[in-house]
C-alpha cells in the first residue's frame, strides 16, 4: 500500500533556522606549513582537501602511481565523488587497475551513498589485499555505514598493526574518534586522546597538548552514556507547543525550567547552552573546542562537558558527555539533546499525539505488535553519526536523514542537478538576518510503502552534513515537517532498524 501525500503552499519568506551541530577540538593542532609538507604528510594529518590543492597544481598524468591514488582518494573524502570518478577512469584506461583503484572505486560508491555496491567491491579487494592501508581504511568505513561496530573496531585494530607510520597519525586518530563515538565508548575515546598526548614533540601549541589532555581525564570512564534510570517500561513526555516544527521538552530544576530540543542531527549528543543551567548541572570540563550550530556563521568558543545525571520527574538520563558553548541567540534552545544515542530505550517521536516516548524492547515489541488501525514499516537504518534510510527519490536511490532539528524535505543540490531537476531560485533570511540563496523543485521521495510528494521541494548543498572523513553525504533531510501529524518514528539501535508508523488510507 502507498499512501499519497502533496503539498503545494506558497514560499513565504521567513527566519530560517536548521540545529545541525559541528565539533572541532581546538585550539587547532599546529603542523608544518603546508608547503613543507608532502602529499603523504598531508594525507597522513587528515588534510585532504590540502593534497586537492597541493596536487590539483599538477597536470594528474605527470603525477607518480601513488600520487596518484592519494589524489583520487583525497577527492573522494573531500566530497567530489564527480571528479574522483574520472580519474579513475584514466587510471584504468592506461592499463594500471590495481587492488588499490578497485578499493578507491568502492571507497568513492560509499561516498555516493552506495552501500552495497560499494560493499561488493570493497569485500572482493579485502580477500585480495587484507595488509593494504588504503583497503582497511575503506572497509572500516563501510562498515560503520553499515553499522556493524564490533567488526569495524577488528579492522582498526588490523590497521594499527599494518603500518607503524599510519598509526601514529592524525588520520588514525580521526577514524578511531569516528569509530568510538558511534559505538558510545567513552573509555576508548579517552585511549585515543592518551595516545594522541604521546606524539606531544609534533605539536608546536601547547593548549593543544592541554586540551588533549583535559579530554582523556573527562573521557576516562568505563560507563554505559546516556543511560535511562526507571522504573517505568514506558515514559511519555509531551512536546513543548512553542516551536512550531522543531521538538523540544521541558526540563526542570531547582525552580528553573528549561527547553531541550531533540535533535537527531546532533552529532555530539548533548549540548547545554544556557549558562543558569550549566552552573545548575555541575558539569566536569573537558578541553575547548569551537563549535559551528545550524546556519549561524560564526564558529562558537565551547567547551567538552559531562553531566552525571538530568533528573525529570519519572526518569533520568545518567552519564551525558557533550560540549557546553554560549546561545548564539537569545532565542535559542537552552539545550540539545540527541535522544537516538540513548541504547537502552527505543526512543519514538510520535508526531500524531505530539509525546515523545522511551520504552523497554519488550514493552516497544509488546505494543506495536496491537497495532491496528496503522500500517507499520520497518526500515533499515545507516549510518553512524546520523540516522540513514534509504529512499527513491524521483527514481533514483539514495540515504535521506532523519534530522529532527531541520524543517521539512530539502534535496541536495548536486543531485538535484545531477538529475536534472528543474530548478527555481529564491531567497530567506536566516536566523543570523543574512539572506540566503536556495532552489525549488518538484520531488517524489519513497520511503517504504510511503511517498511524499512535494511540488516546492528545497534544494541547497546540505554541505554541514558532508562527512570529512569518509566524504559522504546524504543525499536529502527528513525534518519533523514531513511527519507532523501523520507519523509515529521509533529508533532501534539494537536491531539497525527504524519503525514508521502511519495512519490507513
Amino acid at each position: 500500500m502507498i499512501v499519497m501525500e502533496s503539498t503545494n503552499k506558497k514560499n513565504n519568506t521567513k527566519t530560517f533556522s536548521i540545529f545541525l551541530l559541528f565539533v572541532f577540538l581546538l585550539p587547532c593542532q599546529v603542523f608544518a606549513s603546508e608547503e613543507n609538507r608532502s602529499p603523504k604528510q598531508l594525507y597522513l594529518d587528515g588534510d585532504f582537501k590540502a593534497v586537492v590543492e597541493l596536487l590539483t597544481k599538477r597536470t594528474f598524468q605527470t603525477l607518480n602511481p601513488e600520487n596518484k591514488l592519494l589524489y583520487v582518494e583525497s577527492l573522494i573524502r573531500s566530497g567530489d565523488h564527480e571528479k574522483a570518478g574520472k580519474f579513475l577512469e584514466k587510471i584504468k584506461k592506461n592499463g594500471k587497475k590495481s587492488f588499490e583503484t578497485e578499493a578507491l572505486e568502492g571507497m568513492n560508491l560509499l561516498a555516493m551513498g552506495k552501500l552495497f555496491k560499494a560493499e561488493n567491491i570493497i569485500n572482493k579487494v579485502i580477500k585480495s589485499d587484507p595488509g593494504s592501508v588504503r583497503i582497511i581504511q575503506a572497509r572500516l568505513l563501510l562498515l560503520l555505514y553499515l553499522r556493524r561496530f564490533a567488526d569495524a573496531e577488528i579492522w582498526l585494530n588490523r590497521l594499527s598493526l599494518s603500518d607503524s607510520e599510519f598509526k601514529s597519525s592524525h588520520l588514525f586518530y580521526l577514524l578511531g574518534l569516528e569509530l568510538f563515538k558511534g559505538k558510545g565508548e567513552p573509555f576508548k575515546i579517552s585511549g585515543l586522546y592518551r595516545q594522541r598526548m604521546k606524539e606531544k614533540k609534533k605539536f608546536k601549541n601547547r593548549q593543544y597538548y592541554s586540551d588533549l589532555k583535559s579530554n582523556y581525564k573527562l573521557f576516562r570512564k568505563k560507563i554505559i552514556r546516556f543511560f535511562i534510570e526507571s522504573g517505568s517500561d514506558k515514559i511519555i513526555i509531551p512536546f513543548e507547543k512553542k516551536r512550531g516544527n522543531l521538538k523540544s521538552i521541558r526540563f526542570s530544576f531547582n525552580g528553573e525550567n528549561f527547553s531541550i530540543l531533540l535533535d537527531t542531527g546532533n552529532t555530539v549528543g548533548w549540548l547545554v547552552h544556557s549558562r543558569v543551567l550549566r552552573k545548575l548541572l555541575k558539569p566536569e570540563r573537558g578541553g575547548r573546542t569551537i563549535t559551528q550550530i545550524g546556519s549561524e556563521s560564526e564558529k562558537l568558543d565551547g567547551f567538552n562537558i559531562y553531566c552525571k545525571t538530568l533528573a525529570f520527574d519519572s526518569f533520568k538520563i545518567r552519564n551525558l558527555f557533550g560540549i557546553y558553548v554560549p546561545k548564539p541567540n537569545p532565542d535559542f534552545f537552552d539545550a540539545n539533546l540527541n535522544p537516538i544515542f540513548i541504547k537502552n530505550r527505543v526512543v519514538t517521536f510520535d508526531f500524531i499525539n505530539d509525546t515523545f516516548i522511551l520504552r523497554t524492547k519488550e514493552r516497544f515489541s509488546q505494543d506495536i505488535s496491537s497495532v491496528v488501525k496503522r500500517e507499520v514499516m520497518r526500515v533499515p537504518w545507516f549510518g553512524h553519526k546520523y540516522p540513514l534510510v534509504p529512499v527513491l527519490f524521483n527514481r533514483a536511490e539514495g540515504l535521506a536523514v532523519i534530522e529532527t532539528g531541520a524543517e521539512d524535505i530539502t534535496i541536495r543540490l548536486d543531485n538535484a542537478k545531477e538529475l536534472k531537476l528543474p530548478m527555481e531560485e529564491r531567497s530567506k533570511y536566516l536566523s543570523n538576518g543574512k539572506i540566503f540563496k536556495y532552489f525549488l523543485t518538484f520531488a517524489e521521495v519513497q520511503l517504504g510503502k510511503y511517498l511524499f510528494v512535494r511540488n516546492n521541494a528545497e534544494v541547497w548543498p546540505i554541505e554541514k552534513f558532508l562527512n570529512r572523513i569518509s566524504g559522504f553525504s546524504p543525499h536529502l533531510i527528513f525534518g519533523p515537517k514531513a511527519f507532523e501529524d501523520k507519523f509515529v518514528v521509533s529508533f532501534l539501535p539494537s536491531d539497525n532498524m527504524i519503525v514508521f508508523e502511519y495512519e490507513k488510507k
